[in-house]
């Protein structure tokens, strides 16, 4: 430690003087008033950067709405096969895959079943799911039992 104190001796007092002469010199430019002081500056600064944000500004804003919209956009992705559930049911119905159906039906619900703190989003596409598995399962009279040991659904018609 003493070393490296000895080393860059010279170079601590240059700063010191400089950072020194540096306060001397605006001390004297703001009493005298013979230059710029650094209110003069801050307000400059201050008048800079309102410009600033009245041109940049609705560029910003409209930066951070399409990152939101991606970030939506990214989320649909996500669950993209939750939201074709409704659709994909009436096609298997239609197509008589019952077994299917219930299947997809059960992991739907599953995942989005509502609660306190569901999301509006998930109650309304838990309630269309209830509605399509409303149409198909009162004209088919399937009921659901609890699964078995195998894992498989029985259905009954």
């Amino acid at each position: 430690l003493q070393q490296l104190v000895k080393q860059n001796f010279d170079r601590f007092i240059s700063c010191k003087t400089t950072i020194d002469d540096i306060y001397t010199k605006l001390q004297h430019i703001e009493s005298t008033s013979t230059g710029i002081s650094t209110e003069v500056l801050y307000q400059a600064i201050q008048e800079v950067q309102t410009g600033a944000s009245r041109v940049f500004g609705p560029i910003l804003e409209r930066s951070a709405k399409a990152e939101r919209i991606r970030s939506v956009q990214l989320l649909l992705r996500r669950f993209q096969g939750l939201f074709s559930a409704p659709d994909r049911i009436t096609a298997l119905a239609a197509a008589r895959n019952f077994e299917q159906v219930i299947a997809d039906y059960r992991k739907a619900t599953g995942l989005i079943k509502p609660g306190p703190r569901t999301v509006k989003v998930w109650g309304s596409l838990y309630g269309e799911i209830e509605q399509v598995q409303g149409r198909w399962g009162g004209g088919c009279q399937l009921r659901f039992r609890r699964w078995d040991s195998s894992q498989r659904m029985h259905i009954y018609g």
